[in-house]
Parts: C-alpha cells; sequence; structure tokens
C-alpha cells in the first residue's frame, strides 16, 4: 500500500474513532450520529465498486456477488443505526 493510501486509512480509523467517542458522551451523540451516517455513506463507494468487481469464482466470500451483496446491506444498515442514534438523542 502506498503512502497516501496509508494516510487515508489511518485517517479514516482516526475518525471512526472520534465518532465513536461521539457516539457514546449524551451531549454528543445526535452531531456523532449525524457524522458517523455520513462517514458510512462514503465508504458505500467502495461497496458498490465491490459488488461491480464481484465474480462467483472467487475463493474469497466477500469477493463473490454473495458477499459484496452482505457488506453493502450491513453498511446500509450501520448508515440506519446511526441515524438512529442521532434522533434518538435529538
Amino acid at each position: 500500500m502506498a503512502a497516501p493510501e496509508r494516510l487515508l486509512v489511518a485517517a479514516t480509523g482516526a475518525a471512526e474513532v472520534v465518532l465513536g467517542a461521539l457516539v457514546l458522551v449524551p451531549g454528543t451523540q445526535s452531531a456523532g450520529g449525524r457524522a458517523a451516517a455520513v462517514l458510512i455513506t462514503c465508504y458505500l463507494v467502495s461497496h458498490v465498486d465491490a459488488l461491480r468487481r464481484a465474480r462467483p469464482d472467487r475463493p474469497r466470500l466477500l469477493d463473490r456477488p454473495v458477499g459484496a451483496v452482505a457488506r453493502l446491506v450491513v453498511n446500509l444498515l450501520y448508515i440506519a443505526w446511526a441515524l438512529a442514534v442521532a434522533r434518538s438523542a435529538g
């Protein structure tokens, strides 16, 4: 992995940790939930691309169509959860 990709992975990982903390603190749950929904929505691009590239003969389950669909569905559920947290806190 090249340096720009590593930086991006580190930055989004740090953002996930910060947003997780925001979701845990009662006064910041609404903002944290909305921000988490935005971040997870940004990840959908990679999951849609994985679905587009998925092939049934791939050795890894997540690289097959069923796995790619599962990844997409799980991330949509994460977005729904993050928005539910934001609504319930605000």
